[in-house]
């Protein structure tokens, strides 16, 4: 059996879209990261949204969008102490017979104590195409996962993912 995680966008998501990202909420991807990437599947998903004019969709990306002066970027962390992970996940986490969150592992040992501070990072199965886009980052448990265009902590970013809490 293939668990093969879907990047699905619903009629019921709400969306925002400014002239740089697209955004749940719950993640956020760089609008010309899209645009260059046509041959993956997420950007396929994506690329319905770049026709769409700016604003907040409560609907799914359907209809006219209301007027959104919120900052979406604000989920978007500062890059200290971030540590790449492997765009493959460790393992899944089952909830009866469904798949709940897949998993990333990121190794960290403390340079100074040398104490194994490894932890084990969680994200919803639907979000897990989304770092694909590019190379992933992780600081925390908790806090965002950063995908970057390169392997390189100072390259451009594409998005972000929020990582499921337990």
């Amino acid at each position: 059996m293939k668990l093969e995680p879907k990047f699905k966008i619903n009629k019921s998501d709400r969306l925002y879209i400014t002239d740089d990202y697209f955004s749940n909420g719950h993640w956020i991807v760089a609008r010309n990261s899209i645009q260059k990437r046509i041959d993956c599947p997420v950007s396929k998903q994506l690329q319905q949204l770049l026709c769409l004019r700016n604003g907040a969709y409560y609907d799914g990306p359907t209809g006219f969008p209301k007027e959104y002066s919120g900052d979406i970027t604000r989920v978007i962390p500062k890059r200290d102490e971030y540590l790449p992970i492997i765009d493959t996940p460790a393992g899944v986490k089952f909830v009866g017979n469904a798949i709940h969150a897949y998993y990333f592992f990121i190794q960290k040992i403390d340079e100074e104590t040398r104490e194994d501070q490894s932890f084990q990072i969680y994200v919803d199965p639907s979000y897990v195409p989304l770092i694909r886009l590019g190379y992933g980052f992780a600081k925390s448990k908790l806090d965002p996962i950063l995908i970057l265009k390169e392997q390189d902590i100072n390259s451009d970013l594409v998005g972000a993912v929020m990582p499921m809490r337990f």
